[in-house]
């Protein structure tokens, strides 16, 4: 079975205003279809734009931050249109912040992060970043998700869908977005740190 419905990113955010999510607890556009094997629901998502360097991705992020994902976490249930039967997951991932590379000072100590798909062995978004694991170290680029303009929320979204992921080692970052082949598979923090003061 196929839907069509937008992808990760900032025009998530354009879709989800048209819809009702049902939160179940658990511990730039473009266009996807969905199949379902099985119980395995499989989402395809294309992107609207493709990031070809650091540079790119930090001139679109309202917020750089180094934080550490925490075991708190939830899963949105989101109904692409009235009287479809397979809602599409987002994963909320409460993360503690590290650090802030770019953005407001008083940046709160824990923000939720949003991405699309569940780590529940159900859903697999193909082609789309890994869901943040907790006890794990990233180096974030975000936007916060609203729900259409003006309706600004306290989550945030990664830059690109994905682009904006990257794992934290310390003094040097990894890129975890398998959609994005021209950026850096690694850059020191040095580097990030040179780019946004660029």
């Amino acid at each position: 079975m196929h839907r069509d419905l937008l992808s990760a990113g900032r025009a998530v955010s354009l879709m989800i205003a048209l819809s009702v999510s049902a939160i179940v607890s658990c511990g730039g556009s473009g266009t996807s279809s969905r199949t379902t094997a099985g119980a395995v629901m499989h989402i395809d998502a294309s992107r609207a734009k493709i990031y070809h360097s650091l540079r790119e991705v930090a001139a679109d992020a309202e917020l750089v931050i180094r934080v550490t994902a925490t075991t708190q976490h939830s899963v949105d249930l989101v109904q692409g249109y009235p009287g479809d039967p397979i809602p599409t997951p987002f994963t909320v991932t409460t993360v503690a912040l590290r650090d802030v590379l770019k953005g407001p000072a008083n940046t709160p100590n824990a923000l939720m992060i949003r991405q699309i798909g569940a780590s529940n062995g159900t859903t697999v978004v193909d082609g789309a970043p890994p869901i943040l694991q907790s006890g794990r170290q990233y180096l974030l680029f975000l936007d916060q998700f609203t729900y259409g303009p003006g309706r600004a929320t306290d989550q945030y979204v990664l830059v690109g869908g994905g682009a904006g992921l990257f794992a934290d080692n310390g003094a040097t970052v990894s890129s975890l977005d398998p959609e994005s082949p021209d950026l850096p598979r690694n850059a020191t923090v040095a580097d990030v740190t040179a780019v946004l003061s660029a």
